[in-house]
């Protein structure tokens, strides 16, 4: 069949969009879900780590911290491993909770320190790699200076004969292998925060003080907030976004520095439980040492499935449960 100059233009470029269509299909967030698989019940991977969910593995030094979240103890599931028994058990919300919140961010930054502003695509690729092993990509010299100076041939050839290759599916392997070989025209660089495709599909969180220092990330990464400055502001005002037109507007006030980092957080997550009137109880425990600390409690509303952060600056000592009830 003969096409005119006209018709076979526009069928090229119906075909490199759709040729980039599939590419950004391949590597994101969503590939790297399927490609580590969902075991809602501790069990070894194969470098035989007792790992739960997606790919999250145990023997990280926040491991209790994480499964205590979740209303489980390590020890115990830890066990299910040992005697290969399922009684303690992630569900499927919970695990997907982990992935997003946990695991895939970690595997970013890790992809981040490695090379930074990478094209989207390539770099969801690598962020699969680090997903597996941050310490097994890091060791991948050759790799690191090929992406360095953008020969993504070279790249790609790298992690085809590297020792994680070995490891994984074939499937996973060619995906990773094309995503960072070919170019793509729609490939953004100087984009860190997360892939654009997640960032245009789910709602996002952006965070705004008086000083105009603004922040944003994916909805379900609302509770990592980055460490802030030094505030020189008596007063500033933090504008929660819910990526559905509307603004909250929470009063702060910063004394000195005010640094958050998200390995203290942890203890303050809690979820919440939606009663039969359909209220949300939010039930948290504080325990603070210091006066003027300001502190961030994340709310998970399970009856509306809308992540909320709430800032506050408490100006006693706080070491009881409250309870508060939000109609």
């Amino acid at each position: 069949m003969q096409y005119t100059k006209p018709l076979a233009t526009m069928l090229q470029i119906v075909l490199l969009f759709a040729w980039t269509r599939l590419m950004s299909t391949m590597c994101d967030s969503k590939q790297t879900m399927i490609n580590h698989e969902t075991q809602l019940c501790c069990h070894y991977d194969i470098n035989k780590i007792p790992t739960i969910g997606i790919g999250y593995q145990l023997l990280q030094n926040n491991s209790k911290t994480v499964m205590s979240m979740y209303n489980l103890t390590l020890s115990q599931v830890l066990s299910d491993c040992h005697r290969n028994t399922s009684t303690y058990c992630l569900t499927n919300d919970q695990a997907k909770d982990i992935f997003y919140r946990i695991s895939y961010p970690e595997a970013a930054r890790c992809v981040d320190e490695y090379v930074s502003n990478l094209p989207s695509t390539k770099r969801n690729a690598i962020i699969d790699v680090a997903f597996t092993s941050c310490r097994t990509l890091k060791t991948f010299k050759q790799m690191q200076k090929a992406l360095e100076v953008k020969d993504w041939i070279q790249a790609a050839e790298e992690l085809k004969y590297s020792k994680w290759c070995k490891q994984v599916s074939q499937s996973q392997r060619d995906k990773d292998y094309n995503c960072i070989r070919n170019n793509e025209s729609n490939d953004k660089e100087g984009f860190s925060t997360m892939e654009i495709k997640t960032l245009k599909e789910d709602e996002c969180v952006c965070y705004q003080t008086s000083s105009s220092i603004q922040f944003c990330a994916p909805k379900f990464q609302c509770s990592i907030f980055p460490d802030c400055h030094s505030c020189s502001t008596s007063s500033s005002v933090c504008i929660i976004d819910s990526g559905c037109a509307r603004k909250v507007c929470v009063p702060l006030s910063f004394s000195g520095v005010c640094n958050l980092n998200s390995s203290n957080q942890s203890s303050l997550f809690k979820r919440l439980m939606s009663t039969h009137s359909g209220r949300i109880t939010i039930d948290y425990f504080i325990s603070i040492t210091s006066v003027s600390m300001l502190t961030v409690i994340y709310l998970f509303l399970l009856s509306k499935q809308i992540k909320v952060c709430l800032f506050f600056e408490s100006n006693q000592i706080l070491s009881k449960q409250h309870q508060h009830q939000y109609g």
